[in-house]
């Protein structure tokens, strides 16, 4: 068994060789020729210094100094990290080469909301004060995290790490609004993480933003988002190439790890439509995206830059208070279209009553066909509709769904199917095509 005292040069040494150098090291027989030049035989402590007639010292190597035997070792030590800092470059080379066969077959980037970020991929949004930046990525974040189109633009869903690096007191007021705005209340999951790391430093173990790109690869989120670049960036130089290009290494070593889009938030030159600071983050992402207030209390959202893909036409959004909250969403704007070219406001719509909200789906749902719906097709059909739908909790969904139904029986718009192949009745309905005609619904 090996003993934690024992030199690394004896344990190297067979059982036989062992019992050998403990004698020359009693004193009891000559050097072995086994043991390495190095090899000092040991001064007994407190012994006083013996003569030993067996061993001769002019033909042993003078002991080395204790600063020579530390570089020694350290050397050795040293030596078998770069052995398998080696190993781990050379495996990383040879994997980034690629035939053009491989080229042929290398899948396009996956959309995560579609045009305007990817999967797997470093992205930034840049845009003044005001301009409702953070809003935005916050509308992506919980957008992505419930699978909700974007404005009509299809969304992956997926886990949605959202770090955040002021204001976190008031994220809660702006999920809720965007929550009773786009899903009737239902929660959005996007995990927030309110610390600051140093997301320009050098990739160290003691680095803490290698400890959270640890825990990132875990938890492996569809989304990213470094709400803002100044924060996540303390003590460096924004104009530094140097600083700016550590970052953009730092940000792709996570979307390395987690196959993330990693978003970036960051502000603009005053005045200016260009992201503040050093070019070499432009040049780094794949993704470039600019805010800028618009007229009449809206933003444009524009694509600067999307590497290899066709950029998206101008989004035009403006800020919507929600009833019952603090905060506002962004929501598209009809801005540049004539009043008279818009579509017609539809006569049923969702603050219409909850009877001829169900008239609308009845209509839209069954009575195009021959064979209507039952009561609880109708029900099912009305909690799909995203617009239309009853909110509330299930007693409340329950209890207003029976009266809307009886509301449109008593009042006669609810028409009785019969049996095409005995004429009698059947627990079937449709509405009736006057009462269609009344909402304007033409479906009858």
């Amino acid at each position: 068994m090996t003993k934690a005292y024992e030199p690394a040069w004896y344990q190297a040494l067979d059982a036989r060789q062992q019992r050998r150098a403990m004698r020359w090291v009693r004193g009891e027989a000559d050097r072995p020729a086994f043991l390495p030049d190095y090899v000092v035989r040991p001064v007994p402590k407190h012994a006083p210094p013996q003569k030993d007639a067996r061993y001769n010292p002019a033909a042993s190597p003078p002991s080395e100094s204790v600063d020579a035997m530390v570089a020694r070792m350290a050397k050795g030590k040293t030596a078998d990290k770069l052995a398998t800092a080696r190993a781990h470059a050379e495996a990383k080379v040879a994997g980034a080469m690629r035939s053009r066969a491989d080229l042929a077959t290398m899948p396009a980037l996956e959309p995560l909301v579609d045009g305007f970020l990817y999967l797997d991929t470093v992205a930034r949004l840049v845009g003044p004060p005001g301009s409702y930046k953070s809003f935005l990525a916050l509308d992506w974040a919980a957008s992505v995290a419930t699978g909700t189109p974007w404005h009509g633009q299809a969304v992956a869903q997926g886990g949605v790490v959202y770090l955040v690096g002021e204001g976190v007191r008031g994220i809660d007021g702006r999920l809720t609004a965007w929550e009773r705005h786009r899903l009737d209340g239902k929660p959005a999951e996007v995990e927030v993480f309110d610390g600051i790391v140093d997301l320009a430093a050098p990739q160290t173990d003691a680095a803490e933003w290698v400890a959270l790109a640890r825990l990132l690869f875990w938890r492996k989120p569809s989304l990213i988002v470094v709400d803002t670049q100044a924060r996540y960036t303390p003590g460096h130089e924004e104009n530094s190439s140097t600083d700016m290009g550590i970052l953009v290494n730092n940000l792709d070593a996570l979307r390395r790890g987690t196959g993330a889009c990693v978003l970036l938030v960051h502000h603009t030159t005053r005045g200016t439509e260009h992201a503040r600071g050093s070019t070499a983050i432009e040049g780094g992402v794949q993704t470039e995206l600019v805010m800028t207030p618009g007229k009449r209390g809206t933003v444009k959202l524009k694509t600067e830059k999307q590497k290899d893909i066709e950029e998206p036409e101008p989004v035009e959004l403006h800020a919507v208070a929600v009833e019952g909250t603090t905060s506002i969403v962004l929501d598209s704007a009809d801005l540049g279209v004539d009043p008279l070219d818009l579509p017609a406001t539809e006569r049923v719509n969702a603050t219409s009553p909850i009877y001829e909200r169900l008239a609308r789906v009845i209509v839209e749902t069954f009575n195009h066909g021959t064979t209507g719906c039952t009561k609880v097709e109708a029900k099912s059909a009305l909690q799909a509709d995203h617009e239309l739908k009853i909110t509330g909790d299930t007693r409340t969904v329950g209890k207003r769904f029976p009266q809307a139904w009886s509301t449109l029986e008593a009042r006669g718009h609810l028409e009785m199917m019969t049996s095409a192949a005995t004429g009698n009745p059947v627990m079937r309905y449709k509405i009736t095509a006057a009462y269609a005609a009344e909402l304007d619904l033409g479906g009858a």
